[in-house]
């Protein structure tokens, strides 16, 4: 199934912002004029770490959209059905994404898929 944020494939974090819900703000890769903000309003949890840390985990099943992917599959999933395994009962089934950047790897565990915002546009696009 074709996703709108099949569009954002060569985009990188770059800042990231917690207030009543996650916002990860992004540029396009060599043209840093295209900003966008990405929001996630109704979330269950969420992490960041050091991409450099980071170690592939052969049975992740992942559906690659560039800088953002949905996980179907993963550790951190796992542990966060079984450490918030409640949510099932109350809420909606969650998604995965997972947002790359250049230093650090922020994954969000979320009841809808996010908002993607373009806050500054390309004169040339």
């Amino acid at each position: 199934m074709k996703s709108d944020l099949d569009k954002y494939k060569s985009w990188i974090n770059t800042k990231i912002t917690l207030d009543s819900h996650l916002v990860v703000e992004a540029e396009e890769l060599g043209n840093d004029k295209v900003k966008a903000k990405i929001e996630f309003n109704d979330f269950l949890c969420w992490q960041c770490f050091d991409e450099s840390a980071s170690v592939q985990d052969k049975d992740e099943i992942i559906d690659s959209k560039g800088f953002i992917s949905t996980i179907s599959k993963s550790r951190y999933l796992d542990y966060a059905n079984l450490a918030f395994g409640w949510y099932m009962d109350i809420k909606p089934p969650v998604k995965l994404y997972r947002i790359y950047s250049e230093d650090d790897i922020v994954e969000v565990i979320t009841y809808q898929e996010p908002k993607v915002t373009i806050i500054s546009e390309s004169v040339n696009a």
